[in-house]
């Protein structure tokens, strides 16, 4: 584990804090379109915010002509899991 320690100026006093680099892993979540099984939805950079916001979503897959809106969610997107437990 690497420690790297930031200072920062605050009302003339100066504060240290430590930066921890923990390992992790990391997975990349797609969604397989249920439509033609063969392509991922993918988020299309369009959004609506009403109660919730919404994202558009296409397949990526070029015979398909999928389309949907998810709420609250942009596929594909990364999920992290700590490999070791930090240390407090």
């Amino acid at each position: 584990m690497h420690i790297n320690y930031i200072w920062y100026t605050f009302a003339g006093y100066k504060f240290a804090m430590e930066e921890v680099r923990t390992e992790m892993k990391t997975f990349n979540v797609e969604l397989k379109c249920d439509k033609c099984n063969k392509g991922f939805i993918t988020a299309t950079g369009n959004a609506v915010t009403q109660w919730h916001t919404q994202y558009e979503h296409k397949c990526n897959n070029p015979e398909c002509d999928n389309h949907m809106w998810l709420t609250n969610q942009k596929y594909p997107y990364f999920e992290y899991k700590y490999i070791k437990k930090r240390k407090k």
